[in-house]
């Protein structure tokens, strides 16, 4: 039961946070202007890029557009959602390969219709990765994509 209600809320949330946004652009490094803060939440238009304190472990898929991302104001909770013209399979191996690699244990693994979701626990982080597979409604952005980042208490 609690793997659905995680599943849910990561496509809610990416519904939610992608719905209207205007045109984007690839976003490669994370910066902020100086003595400019961070916003809570923000749909990226053109040219705007993450803010430096954006968790570096919610990585961003290559050559991905961002949609928009959310920090809610607790340390090291944070949500990106992205578009890649990929197809769902090799974005959800990239993340894989990448969160392992960088020492990440897998975690549990949902799939309900086109949405895959996936999680990946390292000491008190979980990374949720979910991918919506929309290739026969959308073949130019085949894969929508949501990456949030929550800390977890270890087991006793």
């Amino acid at each position: 039961m609690n793997h659905t209600i995680v599943f849910v809320v990561a496509v809610t949330s990416l519904a939610l946070l992608g719905a209207g946004c205007s045109p984007t652009e690839t976003v490669k490094t994370p910066s902020k202007p100086a003595g400019e803060s961070a916003p809570s939440r923000q749909s990226l238009p053109t040219g705007v890029e993450l803010p430096a304190d954006f968790p570096v472990d919610v990585l961003q898929y290559p050559e991905s557009k961002v949609i928009s991302f959310l920090q809610d104001g607790t340390p090291g909770h944070a949500l990106l959602s992205l578009s890649s013209g990929d197809q769902s399979a090799d974005v959800l191996a990239w993340y894989e390969r990448e969160y392992v690699q960088a020492g990440f244990a897998k975690g549990a693994s949902a799939t309900r219709g086109d949405t895959t979701s996936r999680e990946y626990l390292m000491g008190g982080v979980k990374m949720v990765v979910t991918v919506i597979d929309q290739a026969a409604t959308s073949p130019k952005t085949p894969s929508l994509i949501s990456v949030r980042r929550s800390a977890v208490e270890p087991n006793p």
